[in-house]
């Protein structure tokens, strides 16, 4: 069968990722700008920001999907189900405890890019519009939830989230208000990480203090050397994985609630990994924060994710 003939039976029946058998690479245009890349390389993905390649433990049968604006590459990278040990030694009121994962999913390799949120949202909220590439930050958790089903929609997947408001289906975020939010477990669609995925992912089968190094600087944009502004993606070391800014740069939207205490149950979403005006101590893989699912701010924005 030719090429012209595979990438025609692709572009018509748009396969899931996970339903793909193939042996070579190309890219199909889903819309906006958007495209989704098919290769079948079994260890290796690329790091274009140090120019080299890492392999990843956790590829899932030779298959790495990646999505695409224009001419920048977004890798989803697979984490595999597996156990970790969240927390640290250093938080009292955070120590380790083993978590299990129970389900592998995909991971963005970036927080979503200012160019890739416009090309999905057709806006560019963010504070920090110096380079395309610069982390969107400025976005709420409903906003992100608004985007991750745009992509599914522009890549054929089931919505992970409906989004309500007075019975009415919601699909634009205009009023910093509450909504009522639903999850569709058994869907594909792009979805934010809870933040146990993060953790793991940020962490990366390593204990290290921060995402990829136990200094900062390696890794993260942060108080002390960011000039107060985001920087694009991709500039520092990645983690084990292959993860970029998990620590720094913008604070990641994860998908789940607060944990409730005993005298106070809050409807607030967990953020991780610091920011770029953030200390040292907020760049933890452990460290949790969490603000109101309708706060925007200039450092706050996210990655996404997807059950493989």
């Amino acid at each position: 069968m030719s090429m012209n003939l595979r990438k025609k039976m692709i572009q018509k029946n748009m396969k899931k990722y996970s339903e793909l058998q193939i042996n070579d690479w190309w890219d199909v245009k889903v819309g906006s700008g958007i495209f989704k890349h098919y290769n079948s390389n079994k260890q290796r993905y690329s790091n274009a920001g140090v120019g080299a390649s890492f392999e990843n433990p956790n590829l899932a049968q030779g298959k790495m999907p990646y999505y695409k604006v224009n001419t920048e590459i977004y890798n989803l990278i697979p984490c595999l189900s597996g156990s970790f040990f969240k927390g640290n030694n250093i938080e009292p009121d955070n120590k380790p405890a083993k978590i299990k994962i129970e389900k592998s999913f995909l991971l963005g390799e970036t927080e979503v890019t200012q160019e890739l949120y416009q090309a999905v949202m057709g806006v560019n909220p963010s504070v920090f519009k110096k380079d395309p590439k610069n982390p969107v930050e400025n976005v709420s958790w409903y906003d992100a939830l608004i985007f991750c089903n745009r992509l599914s929609d522009m890549f054929k997947l089931d919505r992970y989230y409906t989004i309500f408001k007075d019975g009415r289906l919601i699909d634009t975020i205009e009023k910093n208000e509450d909504y009522v939010v639903t999850m569709d477990e058994k869907s594909k669609g792009f979805r934010l990480p809870t933040e146990w995925e993060w953790e793991y992912a940020a962490k990366a089968g390593t204990q290290l203090l921060f995402s990829g190094s136990d200094e900062p600087n390696e890794v993260a944009w942060y108080k002390k050397n960011s000039g107060t502004t985001t920087h694009p993606v991709k500039q520092k070391k990645p983690n084990a994985w292959g993860f970029y800014d998990m620590s720094g740069n913008v604070q990641e939207w994860c998908e789940s609630k607060k944990a409730p205490t005993k005298s106070y149950i809050s409807n607030n979403r967990v953020h991780r990994g610091g920011g770029f005006y953030d200390k040292e101590n907020a760049l933890c893989s452990a460290f949790s924060d969490d603000q109101s699912p309708s706060h925007r701010y200039n450092s706050l924005g996210f990655r996404v994710c997807r059950y493989i």
